[in-house]
């Protein structure tokens, strides 16, 4: 009997599927860049993202864009 009250929970859990990874500021700042055709550089406390036409942006100006 216990057995087919488990049976529902188990499809359940089957049907959520496995949760998804939660996107990090890197990984927007990540896709910001990559829609803006830029390099993305990484620094310990600063993220530039660099534009095919030379321009720098730092974090807060590609947020803005």
């Amino acid at each position: 009997m216990k057995s087919l009250l488990a049976l529902p929970a188990l499809l359940i859990l089957a049907a959520c599927g496995e949760p998804q990874p939660q996107m990090t500021a890197l990984d927007h700042d990540r896709e910001d860049c990559a829609r803006l055709e830029g390099r993305l550089e990484v620094q310990p406390d600063e993220v530039y993202c660099h534009l095919p036409n030379g321009e720098v942006l730092d974090e807060v100006d590609l947020i803005l864009e």
